[in-house]
């Protein structure tokens, strides 16, 4: 079968051709593949269209089956539709895709094996599965093209760069928001058929472990899409709503908080939708359109001022305190600045450099991804605005655990490299009042002196020669003294 048979791809097929990773295909091929669903790239997930969405489809798919002399496979098929709740022409092309590629058995046997409730059963679960995994395919090809169109290193980046140029990423991120919220609020379907289906536990779980996972990858790309192309204020307000109104994604149906796995998933949103705070708030690499940072704030700091309950809510209250010291103005009014002070007071009460630290080490962050060098980065950035405005004295470095942060930020090595490269970083302070109290207070010194020899090289060379020359006391030791 050809990779797409009428609007449904073969995205599993797709990513094998178009990775780098499993073959090397000729780059002509991979661009016009990637161009030939440049439509369906940007439509991700809406692609899928929803069972009953189209009145007419369900009488396509018995004229086509009557045509095909399938009539005997019409039951299964009607009830494959519903279970996979998408379109019932789309459902049938999808179980002929997985017929070719996954089914063992002879196709010819089909229809035996199905006419027992415990084998239909067992098919349509293997089916649901199929068609997850090329959902999740597709999200992670968008994802790939946005990770790798500018690095140069990939073997098809020029290529992948002409498909994120005829796309634009203003397509991508008014069509990944939509789909996000589509995402967040979506209700999982009622009892389709008899028997066991969606109202069955095991099958609700399921389906709202797909949900976490979809909802991760959507938010990863729409994070590459802000790093690379910002965000306007109407869009980030829509996000950050979206982000409060399911409680920074511990609102979830039919996952259980004490599974460690349906922890960790809610985990990874939490951290994702942080990091797209964070990146899209930084400013620090650019000037900055006061006009943007002006809605920004009339838009959200009616939302923010109410959250100050939960340990998420510290990064936010944080990076918002930040944010609206980037204009001068609001610094040097004395009633907003003592309002905005609380907000970071607040923050470090929530113990707002602890969760950074269990965000960064987390797996997610804890990689060579450029999704976790964005994250860690923005973090970096804002952690420097802060010592910026705050630590001429070294206040900032009491702190429960900010020395803890950045040294495991300094264990990028683009970030140790800034580091060593910029005395003038404002966050190079808390490395200055290391050096003042050492060795009274040796572990702040030692663990940044750990990052930043693990970081690379020329890293480890600058951090040995510094330690070389300290300034050094020494005594004879003498029992009789102490």
């Amino acid at each position: 079968m050809e990779d797409v048979n009428g609007d449904v791809i073969q995205w599993k097929k797709l990513w094998q051709l178009i990775s780098g990773i499993h073959y090397e295909t000729p780059s002509a091929v991979v661009r016009d593949k990637l161009l030939d669903v440049s439509k369906e790239l940007t439509d991700g997930l809406v692609q899928f269209r929803k069972a009953g969405s189209d009145k007419g489809s369900a009488e396509r798919l018995q004229k086509m089956m009557k045509e095909r002399k399938q009539e005997k496979l019409l039951g299964f098929a009607t009830k494959l539709y519903q279970f996979l709740d998408i379109d019932a022409v789309q459902s049938w092309n999808i179980l002929c895709f997985y017929l070719v590629n996954e089914y063992r058995g002879p196709a010819n046997a089909l229809a035996d094996y199905i006419s027992t409730e415990s084998s239909m059963l067992s098919l349509l679960n293997e089916i649901w599965a199929y068609y997850s995994l090329e959902r999740m395919v597709m999200l992670k090809i968008v994802k790939n093209l946005l990770e790798f169109y500018n690095s140069g290193s990939h073997p098809y980046s020029r290529e992948y760069k002409t498909v994120v140029d005829k796309i634009g990423f203003a397509n991508l991120r008014k069509s990944y928001i939509g789909q996000l919220e589509s995402l967040v609020n979506e209700t999982m379907p009622g009892k389709l058929i008899p028997g066991d289906m969606f109202n069955n536990q095991a099958k609700m779980v399921a389906w709202s472990e797909r949900k976490m996972r979809e909802v991760n990858e959507t938010l990863h790309i729409i994070l590459l899409i802000i790093h690379y192309d910002g965000i306007g204020v109407e869009e980030f307000a829509r996000l950050f709503k979206l982000f409060k109104g399911h409680s920074f994604g511990r609102v979830q149906q039919y996952l259980n908080n004490g599974n460690e796995a349906h922890s960790d998933m809610v985990k990874r949103i939490t951290f994702s939708e942080l990091a797209i705070v964070y990146r899209a708030l930084d400013l620090s690499e650019s000037a900055g359109d006061e006009r943007w940072i002006d809605g920004v704030i009339k838009a959200l700091d009616g939302e923010i001022v109410t959250l100050h309950t939960f340990p998420e809510h510290g990064p936010l209250l944080l990076v918002w305190m930040l944010f609206n010291f980037r204009l001068q103005n609001r610094l040097d009014d004395d009633d907003l600045s003592s309002r905005y002070r609380q907000f970071g007071s607040r923050a470090i009460q929530l113990g707002v450099f602890e969760y950074l630290l269990a965000m960064v080490q987390h797996s997610t962050f804890n990689d060579h991804s450029i999704v976790c060098r964005v994250t860690r980065k923005a973090i970096f950035n804002q952690l420097g605005f802060l010592c910026q405005l705050f630590d001429s004295d070294g206040s900032v470095a009491q702190h429960a655990k900010i020395y803890d942060l950045l040294s495991e930020l300094l264990h990028s090595p683009s970030i140790a490299a800034e580091f060593c490269k910029n005395e003038d970083n404002p966050v190079r302070s808390l490395f200055d009042t290391t050096l003042e109290n050492f060795p009274v207070d040796f572990t702040p010194l030692a663990m940044i002196a750990h990052a930043l020899a693990s970081a690379g090289t020329n890293q480890n060379k600058y951090i040995h020669d510094l330690l070389e020359n300290l300034p050094v006391y020494s005594e004879v030791y003498n029992p009789d003294h102490y």
